[in-house]
């Protein structure tokens, strides 16, 4: 593409882009009017792209903003090599013509994607970056869920907030990542995000200087640029609308508490005879640490905590380890602890707003060694769904629920015999585990890791078979995965489910092919209630990428572009449709981007009865059904076909029978003599118009 040919593309302003209708934000309707839009729009940089902490050698983010008002500040975001396009050699201030297509991430977030190998232009530099004050009331409210009407208008843009206090501070990615969530005087809350590199840790990657707050500790401002993650009305599970400071100078700290960096125990899973040893780094720059205490409970329910002195066991006062420990506890204990520190000035904090508020550390004493359980389990009174053994080396066993066999899902879960919530897991990272098939007992050893709230053990350094095992999908409402839930949802993550009706006798259906649209993620719901396109457990089928893990050997998917985009597909596409009746889906349950997701592991999972034609005057129909060697298979294309042929599929997409169909309507014989028993799929389609329609057939001896 030319540089003069850029000029095709319709200038418009960040307004034009953000601003949404009161009358829209009221409906809980915020996506951009020029969503999929190809646009060149000006704006002014807040911050050097590469200091935004996902600037790497493939990829950038970074936002703009055009004046101080409201619908004035905008996401920018790629994931290819900057230099392509000169982001590189920009500078905070910079004004510049940004070509991109407008998109809805999430949904929730508008973005701008620049056209590959489209130079960002500079037509101006020097401009001041100064925040615009809101109040955090306008953004979030005391539950941290977003206020659309009044929120909004500040996505993208520079701001500030004052006076707030921190509530919860949580540290993930194996302990080398923190965010933490403050609330302002009238308890509204808002997070903290580390989207940049001022807020990344000195261990982290990329390293920053940043030294985690603790809880009570309070700012006299904090700046930053605003993201989107939605909830509430929007049906999302994020954190509402968040605050990504840009640079050290974005946090005025008012108090200065001992900064309590890391906490630490010396045994993963103790033992009924063994006690448990605590250390603490603590620091704190302007003053010296006087003391500081562990603090202890034992019981998922009990709020009474037992304080032990800690003590100074290397380095400084200034910044040092201090250690204590726990006493031996009963086998199956459930042990919850935290740490606080108070410097020479007596101010004092502590890395968890214990009883309420944050949560704290926890193990639970096994005689018997960690168990897929312990791994998962989270009390539901708890505000975050992150393992106690995250970034911890754990050895664990499970039966196979979910393998990588080529007829498979293409990834391993195991669970834990005989139990009913918080049993399965992903695990990856070796190669061993491509061996493993459907059913057998492994114990495995690696590293917990929390990939935004999905579990994984990663970086396995061993895999041994031990036998074989039986797990049983168990049985779940679809409505119970339509919104996060720690007591609800949560239980269920990486375990193998059977969706289906509560009711004996009444089935589910398709009711949103795409719940993500204009976006389209190949992700479709089931649920109860066809007319109720809300509630119901979303399907993802038929794309692999980096961080999305469905089967390409279930047929059933969105649109028939998951054919080929992102994966290659190994069986045949069959398109579902709003209205499709379905008895019931099996899958190991997912968390990802925000949703719990049911991961069918091939055609076998999926039980569609009947299916909504893509003509309304279409009729196919197969008879008798079941069928011993022969079947009728009655069509009637309405007269708009006369070219279709009928394939008759196994369940792992290979053809065993194909006859033409040569007339707009009538009946053709299939003989499946031969074949094994079993279900098959019988797919009508053509060359001119794809898939016309599919029946299911039960094969009988």
């Amino acid at each position: 593409m030319g540089i003069t040919s850029f000029a095709q593309y319709p200038l418009v302003t960040i307004q034009d882009i953000q601003t949404v209708t009161p009358a829209n934000l009221a409906a809980c309707i915020e996506a951009s009017p020029l969503v999929g839009d190809t646009v060149r729009v000006s704006g002014v940089l807040v911050q050097k792209p590469d200091s935004a902490a996902l600037t790497d050698n493939n990829s950038f983010q970074f936002w703009i903003r055009n004046g101080y008002g409201e619908f004035s500040g905008l996401d920018i975001i790629a994931f290819f090599d900057p230099n392509l396009i000169g982001v590189t050699n920009l500078e905070k201030g910079d004004s510049v013509i940004v070509t991109g297509v407008v998109v809805e991430f999430g949904p929730g977030e508008s973005e701008i994607i620049p056209l590959d190998n489209v130079p960002v232009t500079i037509i101006g530099a020097g401009a001041a970056i100064q925040p615009t004050v809101v109040p955090v009331g306008d953004l979030n409210d005391n539950t941290q869920v977003c206020k659309l009407p009044t929120g909004e208008r500040w996505e993208g843009q520079y701001i500030e907030i004052q006076n707030v206090t921190v509530t919860s501070v949580s540290f993930f990615s194996g302990n080398t990542r923190v965010s933490f969530t403050v609330q302002d005087g009238a308890g509204n809350k808002i997070n903290i995000a580390d989207k940049y590199i001022a807020q990344r840790l000195p261990n982290g990657n990329p390293a920053g200087n940043f030294v985690a707050p603790n809880v009570g500790d309070t700012y006299g401002y904090i700046r930053g640029v605003i993201s989107h993650s939605p909830n509430g009305c929007m049906g999302g599970t994020g954190r509402g609308y968040e605050l990504s400071p840009t640079q050290i100078s974005d946090l005025l700290s008012n108090s200065a508490a001992p900064s309590i960096v890391s906490v630490t125990r010396n045994r993963v899973t103790p033992t009924s005879s063994q006690t448990v040893t605590i250390s603490a780094v603590i620091v704190d720059a302007s003053n010296f640490v006087a003391s500081a205490s562990m603090k202890y409970a034992v019981g998922v329910g009990n709020t009474l905590y037992n304080t032990v002195a800690m003590t100074l066991t290397g380095g400084t006062n200034t910044n040092g380890t201090w250690t204590a420990d726990i006493p031996a506890q009963a086998d199956g204990a459930f042990v919850k602890y935290y740490v606080c520190a108070t410097d020479d000035s007596s101010n004092t904090g502590c890395n968890t707003a214990v009883p309420s508020g944050s949560d704290p550390y926890f193990y639970t004493v096994r005689d018997n060694g960690t168990t897929i359980v312990d791994v998962q389990f989270v009390p539901s009174t708890f505000t975050s769904a992150a393992s106690g053994y995250q970034g911890l080396d754990v050895t664990v066993d499970g039966v196979v629920t979910a393998s990588a066999e080529a007829t498979n899902l293409g990834y391993v879960f195991i669970q834990q015999e005989g139990q009913l919530a918080w049993a399965g897991i992903m695990c990856t990272d070796n190669p061993s585990l491509a061996s493993l098939t459907i059913g057998q007992k492994v114990r495995v050893t690696g590293t917990v890791r929390e990939s935004f709230n999905f579990t994984r053990i990663e970086q396995i350094s061993s895999v041994q078979v031990l036998g074989t095992g039986t797990i049983t999908p168990l049985d779940q409402d679809p409505s119970n995965f339509t919104l996060f839930g720690i007591a609800t949802s949560e239980p269920y993550e990486g375990m193998l489910i059977n969706l289906k009706h509560p009711t004996v006798g009444q089935t589910l259906f398709v009711i949103d092919q795409n719940p993500d649209a204009p976006s389209n993620f190949a992700e479709w719901r089931v649920g109860k209630d066809q007319f109720t396109p809300g509630d119901g457990c979303r399907i993802l089928t038929g794309r692999v990428t980096n961080s999305t893990f469905s089967s390409l050997n279930v047929s059933y998917v969105n649109d028939p572009q998951w054919a080929t985009v992102d994966g290659i597909m190994n069986v045949p596409v069959i398109q579902v449709f709003n209205g499709d009746v379905v008895s019931n889906i099996t899958g190991v349950m997912a968390y990802l981007f925000g949703n719990f997701k049911l991961l069918p592991r091939n055609n076998s999972d999926v039980n569609l009865i009947t299916a909504v034609t893509t003509g309304s005057n279409v009729q196919v129909t197969a008879y008798p059904n079941p069928v011993h060697d022969q079947f009728r298979l009655a069509y009637d294309f309405g007269g708009i076909q006369n070219d279709a042929q009928a394939t008759v599929y196994d369940l792992m997409g290979r053809p065993v029978r194909t006859v033409a169909l040569d007339a707009t309507s009538g009946e053709t014989l299939v003989d499946v003599s031969g074949i094994a028993a079993g279900n098959y799929i019988v797919k009508v389609s053509s060359s001119n118009s794809g898939l016309i329609d599919f029946v299911k057939i039960n094969k009988v001896q």
